[in-house]
């Protein structure tokens, strides 16, 4: 347990309502964990403080839309979102997984692994076809590390005028210099395109040598994470500035059915054996796997069944092979 001295001053600050004392106390009490090799308790306890103190203290203060930053035409450049995913909501491959892991443990030792001049794993890229879990494990990356998302919004940060679009990317990166977040950049193929692509003008060239200068001096403890479903778009020096880089893929037949289990969480099964629909799912999507889940329950629950069954799932499949069909066709 803490030290008799450290439970005190902890108490003593939080009468006085002292925030920045009361969290200084608190990694000192962390910190004084993982000396003892109480490295469960110690993640416990950091989850538990980013979460229930330093997020609910950074909304009150940046959600204000006078803070966040802006375009010329006031137009603001990010969203803050608070996420309540964490690592339990992810089905991943066991190599993706053993990287976060990595990651996380990274994160909260990164004191100790500064302190041999070496630097955590902090700018990440995700790439991989869309519905494949991207988006989503940089939100259990926040989730887990009690952080919240600055999430880019690209339909004002590219601005018709290209020299502002440089000009909102620093905005972004001011803005996030003031505290610790997990910075999102999702379909980054928006600004990180080669430079070597004939079709793209000067300008649009700069921009991505703009962000190569911002990205490479920005020094902070938040996670920047970029997603793209085009990773054969990205400008080849955009690689060279990220920690790591990680596939996302659809599901294997491994997890198909805890895919499915997953997606189906508080509606009976029934009758469905979940591994029956492994062939008949495979090359689906996560997110192709969670619309079937979720359009059958609502055809079983608008059949007054509170139970899945075998035709209503094995019709929601065959629907939505009709509709990704059509996307291909109109594609």
């Amino acid at each position: 347990m803490a030290r008799g001295d450290l439970l005190k001053k902890l108490l003593v600050a939080y009468n006085r309502g002292e925030d920045k004392a009361f969290k200084e106390i608190s990694m000192e009490i962390i910190k004084d964990e993982r000396k003892k090799n109480h490295n469960v308790l110690a993640d416990q306890l950091q989850r538990i403080l980013y979460s229930e103190h330093s997020t609910n203290r950074m909304f009150r203060d940046f959600t204000s839309l006078a803070l966040v930053p802006k375009d010329d035409d006031e137009v603001p450049l990010i969203e803050i979102r608070k996420s309540n995913k964490y690592l339990d909501d992810l089905i991943i491959s066991k190599d993706n997984k053993t990287i976060l892991n990595q990651i996380l443990e990274e994160y909260w030792n990164s004191e100790r692994i500064k302190s041999y001049n070496l630097r955590p794993k902090l700018k990440l890229l995700f790439c991989g076809p869309p519905g494949c879990g991207k988006t989503l494990t940089a939100e259990v990356l926040a989730g887990e590390l009690g952080l919240p998302i600055v999430y880019n919004r690209f339909d004002s940060i590219i601005s018709s005028y290209l020299g502002d679009t440089a000009s909102n990317i620093r905005k972004v990166f001011d803005f996030a210099k003031k505290d610790t977040w997990v910075l999102l950049f999702d379909e980054f193929d928006a600004i990180g395109k080669s430079r070597n692509d004939p079709n793209e003008h000067g300008e649009l060239k700069r921009v991505v040598n703009s962000f190569l200068q911002i990205l490479d001096s920005f020094v902070s403890n938040s996670l920047v994470i970029a997603c793209t479903n085009h990773e054969g778009m990205l400008d080849t020096a955009i690689w060279r500035r990220f920690d790591e880089v990680i596939y996302f893929g659809p599901p294997s037949d491994d997890d198909i059915p805890l895919l499915i289990r997953k997606k189906t969480l508080g509606f009976h099964l029934g009758e469905i054996n979940v591994e029956n629909y492994i062939d008949q799912l495979s090359g689906f999507t996560h997110a192709d796997i969670e619309r079937i889940c979720h359009e059958a329950i609502k055809a079983c629950i608008l059949k007054d069944k509170d139970y899945l069954t075998e035709d209503v799932f094995s019709q929601t499949i065959r629907n939505q092979r009709r509709r990704l069909d059509i996307y291909r066709n109109e594609g």
